[in-house]
């Protein structure tokens, strides 16, 4: 049996969500752009996903094929149903979101779509559609490490969408640059939020990424310790694991906010720290991490 996949285009929800899930049952898998001029034909009793967004051509689509899909399911790993969600990010990211998730919201629904969330709270948020809640899956750990002489690496990467936490990384970053000058600092930046980081002097400053090449370089495995603050918002509760995944790809242990969906998690099973966005206590335990390699390979 054959499982079509329709997505914006390469992307970390379907690869740590769907994919792998789909890899597990022994599934044929088909990725589809949701704005291909001309869709696969669907083999009878096939499932199909969306994963987070949808076009008019795509649905269209599915009305037409909707007697031979066996399994319809909607994945979302982000507040995408929500207007109060979407009005707690950027107003460039929230438009992305409103037009190409939010406005196919009951278009999905009269298709008939189960829908699948990557966190509890999403799955509370959107309970009156029964969502199921599913787990991402731990692929691309076992790459080996590089040299252990390699430079200590602390990295951050985040997109333009978290504008608070890179206004709070810039002053997070300009200390730790004074307090461990032979750490390289790593961080994905674009040239709008270039300003908050200049003259950081031991800065790897990254352009912007697609996700395929982004999957092949997050899991080399220099890096020591990879951070994800997060600030308190309605749209990043309900944000997934997927830095917790790109971290611990990269073979570093991370240290997560408290405000992290997932932070519980983190605690109860002791895979990394979590803390109060607090910068001194972020620096202190970066400086433990780096001095002490042994706390960090414990996690």
């Amino acid at each position: 049996m054959k499982a079509y996949i329709f997505e914006d285009g390469p992307n970390p929800s379907s690869d740590y969500y769907i994919v792998p899930r789909l890899r597990l049952k022994g599934l044929k898998i088909k990725r589809v752009s949701i704005y291909s001029k001309e869709y696969p034909k669907l083999e009878e009793g096939s499932n199909v996903f969306l994963v987070r967004y949808a076009s008019n051509g795509l649905i269209k689509f599915l009305k037409k094929e909707r007697a031979r899909i066996k399994k319809l399911i909607y994945f979302m790993d982000d507040g995408l149903w929500d207007i109060k969600s979407l009005l707690s990010v950027s107003p460039i990211y929230a438009w992305r979101l409103f037009k190409k998730a939010y406005l196919y919201k009951s278009k999905i629904l009269d298709l008939g779509a189960e829908v699948w969330v990557s966190t509890e709270y999403l799955k509370n948020k959107y309970s009156q559609y029964k969502p199921k809640l599913v787990y991402p899956y731990p692929i691309g750990l076992d790459e080996p490490h590089l040299s252990k002489s390699f430079p200590k690496v602390v990295f951050y990467h985040g997109t333009s969408s978290h504008k608070e936490e890179l206004e709070w990384l810039g002053e997070l970053f300009a200390k730790l640059s004074e307090r461990l000058v032979q750490v390289l600092l790593e961080i994905v930046l674009d040239d709008k939020h270039w300003k908050l980081f200049r003259g950081i002097k031991n800065l790897v400053a990254l352009r912007p990424m697609r996700w395929e090449s982004f999957y092949e370089f997050s899991k080399l495995k220099y890096r020591t310790v990879g951070i994800a603050p997060l600030f308190d918002s309605e749209f990043n509760r309900g944000r997934s694991w997927i830095k917790f995944y790109d971290i611990t790809r990269s073979g570093a242990v991370g240290i997560f906010s408290t405000y992290a969906s997932y932070s519980h998690y983190i605690q109860d099973f002791k895979a990394g720290y979590v803390l109060p966005m607090e910068i001194d206590l972020w620096v202190e335990a970066i400086e433990e991490l780096i001095k002490n390699e042994k706390k960090g390979r414990a996690f």
